[in-house]
């Protein structure tokens, strides 16, 4: 999935100021990629609370269930 792809659906751009005004509904941006709408939602949400860069959170769970 690239979110840069999402962001500018959204937004128009790929670095969204905090004031921006956005262009497209999550459901709009869902069906144009394929994908729920729940799921556009939260990548965008984590995207944008991560400083508008997209962390692999597979690795980082993963490296935390290895050191339990």
């Amino acid at each position: 999935m690239d979110m840069r792809r999402i962001c500018f659906f959204r937004y128009g751009t790929e670095r969204p100021q905090p004031d921006s005004i956005p262009l497209l509904s999550y459901q709009k941006i869902a069906r144009k990629m394929y994908l729920p709408v729940a799921t556009v939602f939260t990548a965008l949400k984590r995207y944008m609370q991560d400083g508008l860069r997209f962390i692999d959170r597979r690795k980082t769970n993963f490296q935390k269930s290895w050191e339990r």
